[in-house]
């Protein structure tokens, strides 16, 4: 009874310790008016039309119909009210934690230490501007379809039934069509069928061929939407500009995102040591290590390419293959023999780590939100001076240059639209 007891009763607890944590870390920004790109995604939402996706004439920046899709339903269902859509944010990132402990699960870590990797990956305050800023959503919901993705997966590759591998395709489809970055999703099978799975023939015929069949729709899926993307996105100013290209500067911006994650400091000797932190993983770690370094490197391969500095909601996924490496390192201590000093010790040690990590992640998740909300305050600003000011002859918003220079040009009448919840007004500064 006690047993049966036990596995009921801390589930639930921890459970409830990452709901809790999640909560008081983003409840801060849950009142943060809309900020930045939101304004195009609900400007353009008002009339979404599945229709239009199919017209690649509309698009000169992105291709990405599931986040149209989300805008659309949510101005549909929320109005331009943004504390639902904040919270709904919370409650996707919650979901892919939950989807971060069973993948740890199925490809074998232990439950203690599968747990520590969702609760760590809960409060990370690397990726904080994912959740915290609603139109991070495009980088928030991929995560989720690239993670269950990984995780349907690895149930196929265990357990071989079709079941698992429909959902992998579903999952691999729809994370395709939220953001181009999930072309990388094909290259992370490939790489836990390979680091994973334990090799038997590899160049027979039958093993070739089932991995064919296996890897063909998705490789298929790959070129299309990289097509029609390349289509796309070479219309966008960040490609015309020169803002996002190939070069040399990937390898610093590399390191640049590494330490934001692990919210460590740059420097010669700090690079040293995890360059040779990460190539000692590749090299000697388990299967389980290397692939999750793999992860982190597969996943921040795309945003190394700006000519600008880093941007932390890009780091949401790869944040999660750092919480499931440094729990994995912990299961491989506390798996390893005692030698120096007794298990007791070493436990206290690991459990020590581990509570440092999630309170030190804790506090700057907290100090994440609150900055978040603060560069929320001027479109605030707008929204009150909006909702106060009076109207000329034709009808357009009145507001005062001293007001309306708090945010940038371009976002001025779509701030004010949004503000009223109005579609066809219009703005006039004096």
């Amino acid at each position: 009874m006690e047993s049966r007891l036990s596995r009921v009763l801390l589930p639930l607890a921890g459970t409830a310790l990452i709901v809790g944590l999640v909560v008081a870390i983003y409840s801060p920004s849950s009142t943060a008016f809309f900020f930045n790109d939101d304004y195009a995604w609900l400007s353009q939402s008002w009339e979404v039309d599945p229709r239009h996706f199919f017209d690649l004439s509309r698009y000169s920046h992105f291709y990405r119909p599931v986040i149209e899709l989300y805008f659309g339903w949510g101005l549909h269902t929320f109005g331009c009210d943004p504390v639902p859509f904040h919270w709904l944010s919370v409650a996707i990132h919650l979901m892919t934690c939950g989807l971060v402990f069973l993948l740890a699960r199925e490809i074998g870590m232990s439950r203690p230490f599968a747990y520590f990797a969702a609760l760590w990956f809960a409060v990370q305050s690397g990726p904080v501007e994912a959740v915290a800023w609603i139109g991070a959503i495009t980088d928030l919901m991929p995560g989720f379809w690239y993670i269950l993705a990984l995780w349907m997966f690895a149930a196929f590759l265990r357990r071989r039934r079709r079941m698992f591998y429909v959902a992998t395709l579903a999952a691999f489809i729809i994370c395709l069509l939220t953001h181009e970055s999930s072309a990388t999703l094909i290259a992370m099978l490939v790489a836990m069928d390979v680091i994973l799975v334990p090799r038997g023939p590899v160049f027979t015929a039958e093993a070739l061929g089932a991995r064919l069949r296996w890897y063909a729709p998705f490789a298929v899926l790959v070129i299309g939407y990289l097509a029609l993307a390349y289509v796309v996105n070479t219309r966008s100013y960040l490609v015309t500009e020169g803002h996002y290209r190939f070069g040399l500067h990937a390898g610093p911006k590399l390191l640049d995102y590494l330490v934001a994650i692990l919210v460590w400091v740059r420097g010669p000797v700090q690079d040293i040591v995890l360059v040779a932190a990460l190539g000692a993983t590749l090299a000697l770690g388990t299967p389980r290590m290397r692939f999750f370094v793999v992860w982190i490197l597969i996943t921040l391969l795309p945003v190394l390419f700006f000519t600008w500095g880093i941007a932390a909601r890009y780091e949401y996924v790869p944040a999660a293959g750092v919480s499931l490496l440094i729990a994995e390192l912990l299961q491989r201590w506390h798996a390893a023999e005692p030698r120096r000093i007794g298990s007791a010790v070493r436990n206290i040690g690991i459990a020590l780590i581990a509570l440092t990590l999630v309170v030190r992640s804790t506090h700057f998740a907290r100090r994440g939100t609150a900055d978040q909300l603060q560069m929320s305050q001027p479109f605030s600003a707008i929204k009150a001076a909006a909702l106060s000011s009076a109207r000329d002859a034709e009808g357009r918003v009145v507001l005062n240059a001293e007001v309306a220079a708090l945010v940038p040009p371009e976002y001025l009448e779509r701030v004010v639209q949004i503000s009223l919840c109005q579609r066809d007004v219009r703005t006039v500064v004096h």
